[in-house]
């Protein structure tokens, strides 16, 4: 009789638990259950492979995904962006460089992926520091691995000078550039110049020579296309200025052709110029 009790008990516990099982989404098979519904949330939220994970920058102020141009921000960009409108004084500048890695893809109208970074940027500081402020440039990356916040470097920068007085219209002139950048000085005393330059050229007949030069820093190849760069923006501002294209010859000498030592910023940046010279 005591047998049968106990036989009886244990099959009613059986029966209870099993009833709990099919019940409850806390036993037994349910892991299998919930697994598969944790599966699916977990599809419908995870980004696809190739996918931004966020619109919002956590690493820092600024990032860029691997061959993208379009920036994402983080929570202090705008905190950083003010900081840096206000250092923005009176013979400051405020240089943007988009850096990119050797291996990034790019196929946009910029000259390269770096500079189509710095001008996104620039952008979000217009309304803060005036266009003829901030020099826009690129740089390369080679043999580094870059994340998400390392495609962008901005500096407060002191104003270059340009020579004391530019040369009155005669033969030759000096016109000078931020590092790395195709962008003239922004200088009224330059496109002073360069106005008087094509008012005379263009009732005399008289041709124009434009020799790109660079300082040393980076390679040697680049560079050479660097100088032709900047050759090519004097000479565009020419031709808006009335003087005919066909009148304008263009070389570039990069970096072979220092008129001052490269070890020195100082140096630097009297190499970084393009030459013009009017011709007979």
């Amino acid at each position: 009789m005591r047998t049968f009790l106990l036989l009886l008990i244990l099959a009613v516990w059986i029966l209870l638990g099993y009833k709990m099982c099919t019940d409850s989404a806390r036993c037994c098979g349910a892991d299998e259950t919930t697994s598969g519904v944790t599966t699916e949330t977990s599809k419908a939220t995870s980004p696809a492979i190739g996918e931004v994970a966020s619109s919002v920058c956590a690493v820092g102020p600024i990032c860029f995904e691997t061959n993208s141009t379009q920036a994402t921000y983080g929570a202090s960009f705008e905190r950083y962006r003010d900081s840096l409108a206000s250092l923005i004084t009176p013979g400051k500048r405020l240089r943007i460089t988009g850096l990119y890695g050797a291996s990034e893809t790019y196929d946009g109208s910029f000259e390269n992926l770096g500079f189509h970074r710095a001008d996104a940027i620039g952008k979000r500081f217009g309304a803060l520091v005036a266009a003829d402020q901030i020099d826009l440039a690129s740089q390369q990356q080679v043999g580094r691995d870059l994340g998400l916040a390392d495609r962008l470097q901005i500096d407060v920068i002191d104003a270059p000078t340009t020579a004391a007085a530019i040369p009155q219209v005669e033969s030759k002139t000096l016109i000078y550039f931020p590092f790395n950048s195709t962008q003239k000085l922004s200088s009224s005393e330059i496109e002073q110049y360069l106005r008087r330059v094509a008012e005379r050229v263009t009732a005399s007949g008289e041709r124009i020579s434009l020799v790109g030069h660079t300082d040393s820093k980076g390679q040697a190849d680049a560079n050479q296309a660097l100088g032709l760069r900047r050759a090519r923006v004097i000479r565009d501002y020419l031709v808006q200025q009335g003087v005919s294209r066909d009148n304008i010859q263009i070389q570039s000498q990069g970096e072979s052709s220092p008129i001052a030592t490269n070890e020195t910023e100082e140096g630097r940046a009297q190499n970084r110029r393009t030459e013009l010279t009017i011709l007979n």
